[in-house]
């Protein structure tokens, strides 16, 4: 069986320095993070002690989520990098926590403020 690469030491020293540093300066918690950047919430630790560099997807979700950017052997990675022809960050779905012991209420915008919105609500059992 074929040996797995080594990643570059340089590149997950920077990208998991940006990324602890953005976690502790906005006070993410771990569970936080997972979500955002899709991964299982064990995979955070290993991630801020610069022990695994993320994959691409999560180096993805981190730049358009958080709009981090990285520099990987002169190259510039940023959300600007996954963009769609028309220049704008390839959509990826932005979790809301919404508060379900409470009542929601949504207010109406003026037209000339309104955006295109989807709003999904899903409810899984969690025990």
């Amino acid at each position: 069986m074929p040996r797995r690469s080594q990643a570059d030491a340089e590149f997950k020293r920077h990208v998991c320095g940006l990324l602890d540093a953005y976690i502790v300066e906005h006070g993410i918690t771990d569970v936080e993070a997972a979500k955002v950047l899709g991964v299982r919430k064990q995979m955070i630790r290993p991630y801020r002690e610069q022990k695994s560099l993320p994959g691409t997807e999560a180096i993805v979700r981190a730049c358009i989520y958080w709009d981090l950017h990285f520099r990987y052997k002169g190259v510039e990675i940023s959300a600007q990098s996954f963009a769609a022809p028309n220049g704008q960050p390839s959509s990826v779905p932005r979790q809301l926590q919404l508060p379900l012991n409470e009542p929601i209420h949504f207010q109406s915008l003026p037209k000339n403020n309104m955006e295109d919105v989807q709003l999904t609500v899903s409810f899984k059992k969690v025990s």
